[in-house]
């Protein structure tokens, strides 16, 4: 893959928001990352409808939901 086509990103939310402006209807994107690299910031980003989160996403709680 050329170095052109890869992203970084300081943190997942980050990621999430750049991923938000790139996917376009009918695309298939698979999220993975350890639990340490907090990838349900990326979905969240991602879901069509965010207000459900809570009901659909890991950890969306308490602690979880700070940085």
């Amino acid at each position: 893959m050329p170095e052109s086509s890869i992203e970084f990103f300081e943190d997942s939310r980050k990621a999430g928001r750049w991923l938000d402006q790139q996917v376009h209807k009918g695309d298939v994107v698979l999220v993975k990352g350890s639990q340490s690299t907090r990838m349900e910031f990326v979905m969240k980003d991602l879901m069509a409808e965010p207000l459900q989160a809570k009901e659909l996403l890991v950890r969306q709680e308490g602690k979880w939901l700070e940085e």
